[in-house]
């Protein structure tokens, strides 16, 4: 489990953060939702301990330095090694985190990567870059899957037989994955806990119909129509 209690971050005088308390538990999908500068990243970097070390973020009791390779992260930039190419990097994560060869070239499957393993990070497009990112996440066979905005550039169909890898490795594995997101009529589709972050709290969270269920709406709007009047302030005197 991840456990945040009463976490809090400003940027001067503009509060990002906002008393924030939330647990994720295993087995589980939790997806982050908010528009641009409603703090997922700030979030996530909390999570990730690039912000200062505190209490205000455990996993399983342990801070972040006691667990890092039990974690598997994609940060918003495409961070590849410009030098070396994606077999060459594949095998430095797999050793480092001693994985057997079998589950490495699974990934590689799964993945898509194969055309891909004599390449360099430069020559690789953005979906591709993406797609060698979150691979090099999963290789430690993680317990804590933390990542930024995964999906983009990423084609259609092989989302979501990305999306379909995940959920079947998080409950397989007993794993908490978190990550943020923008596609929302997509994400409706899965089985995703949502994380609404909205002036710097999470007021809303909850499986889509039960959110709906919450607010008295029915689901007569999808959710990224239930997003869009959100964020328009239709909903404030419900839910805060």
């Amino acid at each position: 489990m991840i456990e945040i209690n009463e976490l809090s971050f400003s940027y001067g005088v503009q509060k990002v953060l906002n008393n924030i308390s939330v647990n994720f538990s295993p087995g589980k999908i939790y997806c982050i939702i908010g528009e641009n500068g409603a703090g997922k990243t700030t979030l996530i970097e909390y999570m990730l301990g690039l912000k200062k070390e505190n209490d205000k973020v455990k996993y399983n009791k342990k801070q972040f330095s006691e667990i890092k390779k039990e974690l598997g992260v994609v940060f918003q930039e495409n961070g590849l090694f410009p030098r070396i190419k994606v077999k060459e990097e594949l095998d430095a994560f797999a050793e480092l985190y001693n994985a057997d060869n079998e589950w490495k070239e699974e990934i590689i499957n799964i993945f898509h990567l194969e055309n891909l393993l004599n390449k360099r990070g430069p020559s690789l497009s953005g979906g591709e870059r993406r797609r060698v990112l979150i691979a090099l996440a999963f290789i430690g066979k993680p317990k804590y899957i933390v990542l930024d905005e995964p999906f983009t550039g990423i084609d259609t169909k092989l989302r979501n037989s990305l999306r379909l890898f995940m959920q079947e490795y998080v409950e397989k594995n007993n794993a908490v994955l978190i990550f943020s997101e923008h596609n929302l009529f997509e994400c409706n589709k899965y089985k995703y806990y949502f994380l609404f972050l909205y002036k710097g709290k999470i007021p809303l969270r909850g499986y889509g119909k039960d959110i709906f269920s919450k607010l008295n709406i029915g689901e007569t709007i999808d959710i990224q129509d239930f997003y869009l009047k959100l964020w328009e302030g239709e909903f404030d005197a419900k839910i805060f």
